[in-house]
């Protein structure tokens, strides 16, 4: 029993190890191969110890970085919830071998709980799936067409297919399988899926870099707001010389501002201020009071014309992170845990967010997460320039840098970038108040942290 323990541990490490920051890639196979092999022959009850120690190994590790983000007490949290789920594998596998074909019984066994803890409890932790482990790989074409969850099936599968040839010691008739499925794999990265262009824009993603330590938004939360506005006027800059194309509208990420933009005079001064250096509509990623109970986490189209529009909120708030589950029954008063004071409250919105472009009335519909660049902050103002001939494509500014291009053919079309969810309805667009409520309802922050809108 013990070696078998040992096994899986060893497994649990290896496919930790096939993700960031190390990104060995082909240990997303030893992963579960180790698993199916610790497991195998097992009863119920020491299967189902056995994977709950691959869960520990592999989970406990592969999330280690919140131990510094939203803190220890969400990580020991979330890490044995996590694991729960490869120890109910583990029982799982006792019945699974005894069917035929027991490798498809087990992959789709561990796809099918991927996909329940990415949804559940509470808001789910998708982390760690296998599919996530293949990009930047030959196999991440086979995205498009078999999607997250067909491809860890096809990994999982993959991985048994190996543990059962080591089990019963190679050969020919054992060893076929997987030698073919690996091929098939392979072959989206020979034909891989194009999608039909039907237009293209120009889109900065502007990423203003965090003050102090990096992994505290609230450390310096009106430095990280100033950061953004500084790096859009220097793109604006760099728009006027001719070093960039102008863009048709700009990206911001998620929480650029930790406090209300509508009620806070220095954050809605700041972003008015980039607004208009740059002459387009800026997506603005931030927290907005919504009673002394909770908060949204929105992407804003802030116009330079109408101001704040249309609205996408956070579809999916994760727990003990961005809110407590249950907090009328209990309030955690300790650790970390004690900083989230208000709730973040889920979006509903499923359609696209509108942006305004700016030429000729076109609007455009973002449809996929850009991967976001640093860009260094600059002081520098915008200058009239000629946008007649400036080229049409998604753009990644970096200012003092070359301009980053992406083929819009190249991948999905853009996504919401805001959210998973929103208002109801579209909201009317506004003007920024003149006058706005002081003192704001949010000069203390909500403690919250986030893995990127969702």
């Amino acid at each position: 029993m013990l070696v078998r323990l040992l096994l899986a541990i060893a497994g649990g490490l290896a496919l930790t190890a096939a993700y960031e920051p190390l990104t060995l890639a082909p240990l997303v196979l030893v992963g579960p191969a180790c698993f199916a092999l610790a497991t195998h022959g097992l009863s119920v009850p020491r299967a189902g110890l056995v994977g709950l120690a691959f869960g520990v190994a592999f989970y406990f590790t592969h999330i280690y970085w919140m131990r510094t983000a939203p803190g220890q007490d969400a990580w020991l949290a979330l890490s044995t919830a996590e694991a729960l789920f490869y120890g109910a594998v583990g029982l799982c596998v006792p019945l699974l071998t005894r069917l035929p074909a027991w490798p498809v019984w087990l992959a789709a066994t561990w796809a099918a709980m991927e996909g329940i803890r990415s949804t559940w409890p509470f808001s789910g932790m998708p982390w760690g799936r296998l599919s996530f482990a293949v990009a930047d790989t030959p196999l991440a074409p086979a995205l498009a067409y078999v999607g997250m969850t067909g491809l860890s099936f096809l990994l999982a599968l993959l991985s048994f297919l190996l543990a059962r040839a080591v089990l019963d010691r190679g050969g020919l008739v054992r060893i076929a399988p997987p030698v073919v499925l690996a091929a098939l794999l392979l072959v989206p990265a020979v034909a891989p899926y194009e999608l039909a262009e039907d237009g293209s824009a120009v889109v900065a993603a502007v990423q203003g870099d965090v003050p102090g330590p990096g992994d505290d938004i609230l450390w310096d939360h009106r430095g990280v707001t100033r950061n953004h506005v500084e790096a859009t006027t220097g793109l604006a800059d760099d728009v006027a010389a001719g070093r960039a194309p102008q863009p048709d509208f700009v990206l911001w990420p998620e929480n650029t501002t930790a406090v209300d933009p509508f009620s806070d005079a220095d954050v809605n001064g700041g972003i008015r201020e980039a607004v208009d250096a740059i002459g387009v509509p800026v997506v603005v990623g931030g927290l907005v009071d919504d009673g002394p109970d909770h908060v949204l986490n929105q992407g804003i189209v802030w116009d330079p014309v109408s101001g704040p529009g249309d609205r996408y909120t956070k579809k999916h708030p994760v727990a003990y992170g961005e809110y407590i589950p249950y907090r009328r029954y209990w309030d955690p008063g300790f650790g970390d845990l004690a900083q989230i004071r208000r709730d973040m409250k889920a979006g509903t919105r499923e359609e696209p967010l509108r942006v305004a472009g700016d030429r000729g009335g076109r609007r455009h519909l973002l449809r996929r997460r850009l991967r976001r660049r640093p860009a260094r902050p600059s002081r520098a103002r915008r200058r009239p320039a000629d946008r007649a001939d400036q080229q049409r494509d998604v753009h990644l500014h970096r200012p003092g840098r070359p301009a980053v291009r992406h083929d819009p053919a190249a991948g999905d079309r853009v996504r919401a970038l805001a959210g998973r969810g929103g208002h109801q309805r579209r909201l009317r667009r506004r003007r920024p108040p003149t006058a706005p409520s002081w003192p704001p309802r949010s000069l203390a922050p909500p403690r919250c942290w986030s893995s990127g809108w969702a």
